[in-house]
């Protein structure tokens, strides 16, 4: 299983257990750091743009914390995203 899976999985678990988001969200949030791009991270798991930002709003909401900060063309992990991403 990927470090990534295991790492958001034991932060979930440990502080967000009653509100876990699904599966299918954390492999997007997952494409979306490594490319630093919705679009990219679209093309990669073969759905739009819409569909994967829809799953990374999911993930924030299901988390209630901000993972990415949206800039004009540019996305960036948060510290909150930082930490489960690394």
């Amino acid at each position: 299983m990927p470090k990534i899976f295991i790492v958001a999985l034991h932060f979930i678990m440990l502080r967000y257990i009653d509100r876990l988001p699904p599966a299918y969200s954390l492999i997007v949030i997952e494409a979306v750091a490594r490319h630093q791009s919705f679009t990219k991270a679209a093309t990669e798991l073969m759905v739009t743009q819409a569909a994967v930002s829809r799953q990374i709003r999911v993930a924030e909401d299901a988390l209630g914390v901000k993972l990415f900060n949206r800039q004009h063309r540019k996305i960036e992990l948060t510290q909150r995203g930082m930490s489960l991403f690394n």
